[in-house]
């Protein structure tokens, strides 16, 4: 799962941190994480430690999805960094997930429509609001 931090000028989409953790659908648990702010190193510098985080966290033949929330959101802006900044994403040949859509679907109970969007998005405000620390 990945996530991004945007700078204060997030009309341009400037990432200001990367963070992102390994996870196991299958057994539900985490694994080993990553958290990078970007504080006046080049963006080139970041996206580089990112990749060597992938690479070190994603085994060769193993069945992996880079997950994000939204398709057009963290990964798209990911992906247009690494272009930005001249260098090879790191992901081009994995499966891109969107967790907005699972999150969506885990909820339906009936076929998709707006009024069910919102009560879906309601209850999970409610139950992330609610949850104990």
């Amino acid at each position: 799962m990945v996530a991004l931090e945007m700078t204060e000028n997030a009309v341009n989409h400037h990432v200001g941190a990367i963070g992102a953790i390994v996870f196991d659908l299958s057994i539900g648990e985490l694994g080993n994480d990553f958290y990078l702010k970007l504080d006046g190193q080049p963006l080139g510098e970041m996206l580089k430690a990112f990749s060597d985080w992938l690479d070190k966290n994603i085994t060769v033949g193993e069945s992996f999805s880079l997950w994000g929330n939204g398709p057009r959101f963290d990964i798209l802006i990911l992906t247009e960094a690494y272009e930005a900044a001249g260098l090879k994403c790191p992901y081009q040949n994995i499966a891109l997930r969107d967790f907005q859509e699972m999150r969506e679907n885990l909820f339906a109970k009936q076929p998709h429509n707006a009024l069910e969007d919102a009560k879906q998005q309601a209850r999970c405000a409610i139950e992330a609001y609610l949850k104990p620390e």
